[in-house]
């Protein structure tokens, strides 16, 4: 079992009922993606990542355009 401060357990609850892309989760946590990855390894949540996702965190990020060139 893993323990952690309740706004990553939100994070983590958010994510693994798919309300939360990855990197909106992370941000929830306060945490960079790869610790949060870390963190749902640690508790044995299954990552699911697809393009769909990587689209809506650039948006949250706000560092670019996700058009193709």
């Amino acid at each position: 079992m893993c323990s952690m401060d309740q706004k990553t357990e939100t994070a983590v609850e958010r994510y693994r009922e798919g309300t939360a892309s990855l990197g909106r989760a992370a941000k929830l946590a306060d945490v960079s993606i790869w610790r949060f990855l870390d963190v749902l390894s640690e508790c044995g949540v299954e990552v699911n990542y697809d393009e769909s996702d990587l689209e809506a965190d650039i948006r949250a990020s706000g560092t670019g355009d996700t058009s193709e060139n």
